[in-house]
């Protein structure tokens, strides 16, 4: 078993000792201590990824020979993460090709064991000698390691594999916890790669068994997991199993890393969670990052929260040490224009140089029905289409809509039009029945469950009300639809500041839930100037396309890196 030796807190920079030789590596620790650095000693490179997912290092030692992989690929892998970290290798003897490969993967000394501390203390003093120059350099964007430097780092994993048929291999995770739309947005995510010129093939994980009520093309499989439910104070706990959360955060992370490890994609890309839900992800990001072979992608939508809470979270999850180690780029499923997250969260300038906006993905694209299909729920019956104009109300996954779906059941529609209300598969049957029961004595108001494709719906109604989740907002901007938001303020506020970011702009109109009554909701429907455009200028429909624009140069890299160690 791996072990760990930490330290008392220091004010000073941090060290990490990686070296199979547990007494050597704590000698060397408090060795570090004593010249002011915080140090941590671990055994494995499994271990060490676990460190640098909580805090980046200033300094890093490390044996060439540990248990469970090589310590030149971890050097390959830290120097292409930290170009500029300084590194230290041990080991009782180094061949000549192996020290070539060292001073690529940017490694400043290496040491010859059995060593005196002296000699240690020398290579602490050099490193020191030489930061000032090193610490300049890093005040302007370093160039991406050759693919020569990183080949390097996958080498004995890319000489065992073999040709495989078939396009790329990717991953979408999603830790699925509440609503439909982590789904929504990764199903189609996933279509647009398998239909793209890649041809890819996408295995999705999944956290809810509702998954597999969704159209699924040839090319697309998916890992269900044992599901979170989430409480109104946002915990996670077991959904449906009797069990200890704990539990069952063991269970789906042992899944899913024998599941993403036995696939081995080329690209894993993970929604929203850095680390997972729970953390859930550290093992599979600490076996990718170890492989070298696969390149890992987070992608954000819009907007995450209100920037203090977003800071606090992502600082108590170490978020941000988790992006800088485990992924090459962040992908944020928006328009800077209408939010920039960069500048509002203030997350520094690696997050920044990692990220790419791809505009806002294209809901359009999810209103045809595929061929190939792999699920028997294809498209929803016609007799859902009212014959008539129709407003159109949607409250997602419907597990939070009840308050938006029972105002608008009783809002009185305009003359000569219906009312269509979708409740979604999550809200509780009490709830729907009392929908039901309202509109038995309302011809104008027709219920619906769960429908797999609202877009459908969506594309012929006269007006929208909705709550203000990123992939409804993306489905009426898509189709253009006069929409009403009614957003969540519970327990994030994502949604109220994004529907008065597109309201500030002229794409939306905003109905603040304090404000939410019947009478509100019937006036908007029948007020002529709701159908006027305001908007000074369109927002950015083209994600999915340049969604594959950033895979594909992902990919070309990876393939660089294989012709480079065959």
């Amino acid at each position: 078993m791996s072990k760990v030796t930490a330290f008392p807190v220091s004010s000073g920079p941090f060290a990490l000792v990686v070296d199979d030789t547990f007494r050597l590596g704590r000698n060397l620790a408090r060795y570090l201590q004593k010249r002011g650095y915080a140090a941590r000693a671990v055994t494995s490179v499994a271990a060490a990824n676990q460190v640098i997912t909580e805090r980046k290092p200033d300094l890093v030692v490390v044996d060439l020979k540990l248990p469970d992989a090589s310590g030149i690929d971890l050097c390959c892998m830290l120097q292409r993460r930290f170009p500029d970290l300084p590194l230290i290798a041990m080991s009782a003897g180094v061949e000549d090709c192996d020290l070539s490969t060292l001073r690529q993967c940017g490694v400043r000394r290496i040491l010859t064991k059995p060593f005196p501390l002296s000699d240690f203390g020398d290579a602490l003093a050099e490193l020191a000698a030489a930061r000032p120059a090193s610490a300049c350099a890093t005040t302007t964007p370093t160039a991406a390691p050759s693919s020569k430097t990183v080949a390097l780092a996958a080498r004995q994993l890319h000489q065992a594999r073999q040709p495989r048929a078939g396009g790329p291999r990717i991953v979408l995770y999603s830790h699925d916890t509440m609503g439909l739309g982590h789904m929504r947005r990764n199903i189609l995510l996933a279509r647009s790669l398998v239909e793209s010129r890649l041809k890819a093939n996408v295995l999705l994980v999944s956290g809810a068994r509702e998954i597999g009520r969704f159209e699924l093309p040839a090319g697309i499989d998916c890992l269900v997991l044992p599901s979170y439910g989430k409480s109104d104070a946002g915990d996670y706990r077991p959904r449906h199993l009797d069990m200890e959360t704990r539990e069952l955060v063991n269970l789906r992370a042992q899944a899913i890393n024998a599941s993403v490890a036995a696939y081995r994609p080329d690209l894993m890309i993970v929604d929203n969670v850095p680390r997972g839900a729970l953390h859930e992800l550290d093992p599979v990001l600490t076996t990718l990052n170890a492989r070298g072979s696969t390149r890992c992608v987070l992608g954000l939508r819009d907007i995450l929260d209100a920037p203090d809470i977003v800071h606090r979270e992502w600082a108590e999850r170490r978020n941000l040490a988790a992006v800088q180690w485990h992924y090459d780029q962040v992908w944020v499923y928006g328009d800077p224009r209408v939010y920039d997250l960069r500048s509002a969260y203030g997350f520094g300038a690696d997050f920044a140089q990692k990220t790419r906006f791809t505009g806002y993905l294209d809901a359009r694209r999810r209103a045809a029905p595929r061929s190939g299909a792999v699920s028997a729920e294809v498209a929803e019956p016609a007799e859902t289409v009212p014959e008539g104009p129709y407003n159109l109300c949607l409250v997602g996954g419907g597990q939070d809509g009840f308050a938006l779906a029972r105002v608008f059941a009783e809002a009185d529609q305009p003359a000569g039009e219906c009312g269509l209300l979708i409740t979604g598969p999550f809200m509780q049957a009490a709830e729907a029945r009392v929908l039901h029961d309202i509109a038995a004595h309302r011809p104008s108001l027709r219920i619906l469950g769960f429908v797999q494709e609202p877009t459908r719906l969506l594309a012929g109604a006269r007006r929208v009300v909705a709550m203000g989740g990123y992939n409804t907002v993306n489905e009426v901007l898509a189709f253009r639809r006069p929409t009403l938001i009614v957003p969540r303020v519970r327990p994030r506020l994502e949604q109220l500041v994004r529907a008065r970011r597109l309201a500030e702009l002229g794409h939306v109109h905003m109905l603040h839930p304090d404000d939410l009554e019947p009478a509100a909701i019937g006036r908007w429907l029948s007020d002529a100037d709701a159908d006027i455009r305001r908007a000074a200028q369109p927002i950015a429909l083209n994600g999915l396309e340049r969604m594959t624009d950033y895979v594909e140069d992902l990919l070309i890299q990876t393939a660089e890196v294989r012709h480079a160690s065959a």
